[in-house]
């Protein structure tokens, strides 16, 4: 029995120099070759290398390197969630949640989230905040979700930053404070976060819990809009609309048109209104 636990620990020594020396290749050609990359993470993934396994999920999720494979890239990120990474367990949850690879299993979305969450991972935490939020998989418990929200915020995630925002601003298991939710829109604007970027010059155009400042409020909805945000197109529309002068109505119609393209058809409809108000025929 001695000299077979040897055998095995010889074995599973070499298969992880093996995984380790794959997995290191793969990472020197990930963004030169993609697809050599996928068959040197797929070989490391295949002799248990979890870290390899979490990334053939995500390649054959995206179709990174491959051909787009959702029921793949659930084998991996179950694979990798069974061996304990917090990331495979993230996104199994996630595959879970949404019917990626799988049939939508809202239950099986919150164990496999917790698991990740229990590990620290902030991106697991606010998902399964979210799902005690809207009460899909668990009893809602919206205090519990903000409370789970502000700790994944409190680590620097620009995502829960916005999100912690949002439960501020609306009193969203939390009483509603104008003041901490500018705060925590500001922290995420300024990581590029586009909906905190358009929320912090929401709140300069109205003078809520600041001062009202149209400079500030036309720069951050600029920087919203510089990220695809169609509502900041059609508020930088409205603010230049409102001014006199060529060079303004030059910059309404601009902000405006763009708003008119957009695939909100509230956003389009509200910028054609305006666009109509200014005698401009918006484009097709």
């Amino acid at each position: 029995m001695a000299v077979q636990r040897a055998l095995q620990q010889s074995r599973s020594a070499d298969n992880g120099r093996v995984t380790r020396r794959l997995f290191k290749e793969a990472l020197a050609c990930a963004r030169s070759d993609p697809s050599k990359a996928f068959a040197l993470f797929k070989q490391a993934a295949d002799l248990g290398h979890t870290e390899a396994q979490v990334t053939v999920g995500a390649y054959c999720d995206y179709g990174v390197g491959t051909r787009r494979d959702p029921g793949k890239a659930f084998q991996y990120y179950l694979a990798a969630a069974e061996n304990g990474h917090p990331d495979g367990a993230y996104n199994l949850g996630l595959c879970y949640e949404q019917g990626i690879g799988t049939e939508t299993n809202s239950r099986a979305a919150v164990k496999w989230l917790s698991r990740a969450a229990a590990k620290g991972l902030p991106e697991a935490i606010l998902a399964l905040a979210r799902c005690y939020r809207y009460g899909r998989g668990v009893t809602r418990d919206r205090p519990y979700a903000y409370r789970m929200t502000l700790r994944a915020a409190r680590v620097g995630l620009a995502e829960a930053e916005y999100a912690t925002g949002v439960c501020l601003s609306k009193g969203l298991g939390v009483r509603p404070n104008a003041r901490l939710a500018f705060r925590w829109y500001l922290k995420a604007a300024k990581k590029g976060h586009s909906d905190a970027s358009y929320n912090v010059g929401y709140f300069y155009e109205v003078g809520r819990a600041v001062s009202e400042d149209r400079r500030e409020a036309k720069k951050w909805y600029r920087r919203a809009a510089a990220r695809g945000n169609a509502d900041a197109n059609l508020a930088l529309g409205r603010l230049y609309s409102q001014r006199t002068g060529s060079r303004n109505a030059h910059w309404a119609q601009s902000w405006l048109q763009k708003a008119a393209s957009s695939d909100d058809p509230v956003v389009r409809r509200s910028a054609m209104r305006l666009l109509r108000s200014l005698s401009v025929t918006p484009r097709a």
